[in-house]
């Protein structure tokens, strides 16, 4: 939105909202960038608070084709799936369409336009950030 980017995730449970963050990233992101970078998050959320089986929902199909593969050479995404393997208390990832009304999909996509007018960037990228490492 306006040449930035942001990304956010909402929790819920019992199906209310619980909670949220925002994130600005660097200008030169994507909106793929910032979705796998959402995934990334609340990944980490979930870790942090110790929660049992939980789902982080998107509606970025390509995030989660990126996250399929074994030998991926980008290292966010061996990250993220490493994270997700190791949680003992179970992540899943689960696709929903898009704009068809999904209330946490809707609700992080306005936090996450929001978090395009922060004044500060919480996330800077570089080209090396988004290519693959070498071996």
């Amino acid at each position: 939105m306006d040449d930035k980017v942001g990304c956010s995730f909402v929790t819920y449970t019992k199906g209310k909202e619980f909670g949220n963050r925002i994130y600005r990233l660097s200008d030169n992101c994507s909106v793929f960038m910032a979705e796998v970078m959402a995934i990334k998050l609340a990944d980490e959320y979930i870790i942090e608070q110790h929660w049992d089986n939980c789902t982080i929902a998107t509606d970025s199909r390509s995030a989660l084709k990126a996250l399929e593969p074994l030998n991926e050479k980008r290292e966010i995404y061996n990250v993220i799936k490493s994270k997700i393997i190791k949680y003992d208390k179970g992540i899943k990832l689960h696709w929903v369409k898009l704009h068809m009304g999904q209330t946490g999909n809707e609700t992080a996509d306005e936090f996450a336009k929001l978090a395009t007018k922060k004044l500060h960037v919480d996330f800077n990228f570089s080209i090396q950030n988004l290519k693959s490492r070498q071996n």
